[in-house]
Formats: structure tokens, C-alpha cells, sequence
């Protein structure tokens, strides 16, 4: 992800405090952060890509890219689809990489 988010906040992002798109964004991003995190700490930190195949490895890019750009664009409904489908594509890779060794 291009940018960390912030827990909105009154003090130190109040820009995005009672914002409802900003707390969609936050906790869609959490979640696939806990997913990140399990991955990291199983592979190493950004290891896994490197660890399947070229066509899996390059679907993932893509989906990473396509939650950067709703990121961008605070787009919180595809945010939310996009953090599922690179929370799946996590999984895929985890089997995949398990398979190969």
C-alpha cells in the first residue's frame, strides 16, 4: 500500500474524525494488515511474492495496484473489495508457496 492510514482521529487527524468513509478505509485496511502481518512473520517481509510463481506473483501486483489506486481516490466500497481480494490472493500465495517448498 502506498500510504499508511490513520486512525481517524480528533487530534492528530482531524480531517478524518466522524468521517464514515475514513473509518471504512482504517478498519478495511486493518484487517488486511493482520493478514499481512501473519504472512510477514510465517515468510519473511515482502518475501512471499518472490516465492511463487511469476503468473501469481504478477496477479497479486496488479490487485496491490488496484487497492493503491482506491486508496487514492478514498473510494471505500472498492477499498473494501480490494483488501478481500488481496487477503485471498495472500492465502493463495501461502498454499502455493507451502506446495513448492
Amino acid at each position: 500500500m502506498k500510504r499508511a492510514r490513520q486512525r481517524p482521529d480528533k487530534i492528530t487527524a482531524p480531517e478524518t474524525y466522524t468521517n464514515p468513509i475514513s473509518y471504512a478505509i482504517f478498519h478495511s485496511v486493518q484487517t488486511l494488515d493482520e493478514v499481512v502481518v501473519q504472512m510477514d512473520e510465517k515468510w519473511g517481509v515482502d518475501r512471499l511474492p518472490a516465492l511463487v510463481s511469476a503468473e501469481t506473483a504478477s496477479r497479486f501486483g496488479s490487485a496491490k495496484a488496484k487497492l493503491d489506486a482506491a486508496l487514492e481516490t478514498n473510494d471505500d466500497v472498492e477499498v473494501a473489495r480490494r483488501c478481500s481480494v488481496l487477503a485471498r490472493g495472500y492465502a493463495a500465495m501461502d498454499v502455493e508457496a507451502e506446495r513448492l517448498g
